[in-house]
């Protein structure tokens, strides 16, 4: 947990807090800052239920609704408020730091597990506003995640398999699902 503690005193003042430092606590990236959701909600969420440390939700609180808040902002992608991944492309090492590359970056569809993880971390986050006492952030986090369940619901669940499925698309981060012909359809 002393890592996220780390991460917060990194915060950025738009909300950004960075996924990846060195050893002397530097912020580093091996590409794009933000290849993979950020769940320090829920982990946050899933510490409280073995710790019921109260304080510790009342202290981060605020940090991790400025972490959503700046979610919102940067990383959707799509009109219908969905969220989308970055995936690099590789080029070769800078220099002798093999870990620091320059990567050419791409929006992928991905927008079903994105948005999945998006809407496991707006319920951890309505669960730590109740405890906290914030009702108007339980209200905005609980609504967050009903709209992003029904879209969910809506456009991912494949019925003829029985599961939650992405769909084809000409921009899949995958190349075997990027066919074309069969865009729009489920994986």
């Amino acid at each position: 947990i002393t890592q996220f503690d780390n991460a917060y005193a990194r915060q950025h003042e738009n909300g950004f807090i960075c996924q990846e430092s060195d050893d002397d606590n530097f912020e580093v990236y091996a590409c794009h800052p933000v290849l993979t959701p950020f769940l320090i909600g829920w982990a946050e969420w899933d510490y409280y239920q073995i710790s019921c440390d109260l304080q510790r939700l009342r202290r981060v609180f605020m940090p991790l609704v400025k972490n959503y808040e700046w979610w919102m902002t940067y990383m959707r992608h799509t009109p219908d408020g969905t969220y989308g991944f970055v995936t690099p492309g590789m080029r070769e090492p800078c220099g002798k730091d093999t870990h620091a590359f320059l990567p050419e970056l791409t929006w992928t569809t991905g927008a079903f597990p994105a948005t999945a993880f998006r809407a496991v971390e707006t319920l951890a986050m309505a669960r730590i506003a109740t405890l906290v006492g914030r009702p108007d952030m339980v209200r905005f986090f609980a609504a967050e995640h009903r709209r992003l369940g029904d879209y969910i619901n809506q456009h991912y669940w494949d019925a003829e398999h029985q599961l939650y499925n992405d769909l084809c698309d000409p921009n899949h981060v995958v190349a075997a699902y990027r066919d074309p012909q069969l865009a729009g359809q489920f994986i």
